[in-house]
């Protein structure tokens, strides 16, 4: 599903990631850990082609990101969606209008639309706040409104960048709950996190970064 072979990335004289193949099974969960600047976001910036590497290949699915070129972007982005930190939701719209946002974008028709986003906020337990906008709800609520406007065009991979770097204990568990159930339903899901105590209890395979670099995989272990 994903593989990187022998990637490198630069940013001046510093090297983000150096050098660096591994591969992400389709259906898979994977934490990508490690300290900061260690090369988490690029990698991930990379899976989604919001970064190019500049040695090296990175495959997702068929796709050839790394030589990806501005016309081919939009349609492969169409599989990937994206889970950030900072929710990025539009405050102004309602949640129901925050979910369907990536299916506008396509052109989905309303009709499906309509149907579409009560089933994804179902699924993220929020069918009930349809109405509300953003201020109206939890910092846990709105994260599992991301994830929902992220699953919009049943994307193949989901992305997640620290998502529970704002939430307290229990709801980053219950956010990875919800990643997994995600997950089980077929979709390969990659996040970054420094959170060592949700990858101890997860249970799923780690590629922990240092300075660039591969320096371990393993399930559920963090090293020290």
């Amino acid at each position: 599903m994903i593989r990187f072979t022998n990637v490198t990335k630069k940013f001046g004289d510093h090297y983000a990631l150096k050098n660096i193949s591994l591969s992400i099974d389709k259906g898979e969960f994977v934490f990508i850990t490690g300290p900061s600047g260690a090369g988490k976001t690029s990698i991930l910036k990379m899976i989604y082609g919001s970064e190019q590497a500049d040695d090296g290949e990175v495959m997702v699915s068929s796709w050839d990101v790394s030589k990806l070129g501005a016309r081919s972007l939009p349609f492969f982005r169409r599989s990937i969606g994206i889970v950030f930190q900072d929710f990025k939701l539009l405050s102004r719209k309602s949640i129901f209008e925050n979910v369907a946002l990536p299916m506008r974008v396509t052109g989905t028709p309303y009709r499906d639309i309509s149907t579409k986003v009560p089933q994804l906020l179902k699924l993220v337990g929020l069918a009930h706040k349809a109405e509300c906008t953003p201020s109206q709800l939890s910092g846990g609520e709105q994260q599992r409104v991301v994830i929902a406007r992220a699953l919009a065009n049943e994307p193949a991979v989901l992305i997640a960048d620290e998502p529970t770097g704002n939430l307290d204990y229990d709801l980053s568990l219950e956010i990875i709950q919800l990643l997994k159930d995600i997950c089980a339903r077929g979709t390969t899901v990659v996040m970054a996190t420094h959170n060592r105590e949700i990858v101890r209890q997860t249970g799923r395979r780690v590629i922990r970064l240092e300075k660039g670099e591969v320096a371990s995989e393993g399930t559920s272990y963090y090293g020290r």
